[in-house]
């Protein structure tokens, strides 16, 4: 006989159901109150689950808006930076050509 999940063998497990049968045929409405706080002990473990779930999406939004920060702000400063390297590379072209310019200069004397 396979061990029930309360450690009962099977003709345990059926004297256990029968006897709770007879319990709640003998007294209708025993359980009532306990089945009660059962229910209302899930309902609060749902609602605290719900909330915690709540809350990780809110902190998940939160993280999802500041990497979109983030990412703005990068491209704001490669564009920046893009920006400032091509006026380098315009002077680098003037300096060259005025470079170019006055050694013609020198040659001619």
């Amino acid at each position: 006989n396979p061990a029930s999940p309360m450690g009962l063998s099977k003709p345990e497990m059926e004297r256990s159901r029968a006897a709770g049968k007879a319990h709640a045929k003998e007294n209708p409405g025993a359980n009532t109150g306990s089945l009660l706080e059962e229910e209302k002990r899930l309902l609060e473990k749902l609602l605290a689950r719900k909330s915690d779930l709540n809350e990780r999406e809110r902190e998940t939004l939160e993280m999802v808006e500041q990497v979109q920060k983030e990412k703005e702000e990068v491209k704001k400063r490669e564009a920046e930076n893009k920006a400032v390297l091509d006026r380098l590379k315009r002077e680098k072209k003037r300096h060259a050509k005025k470079e170019k310019e006055a050694q013609a200069e020198v040659e001619k004397l």
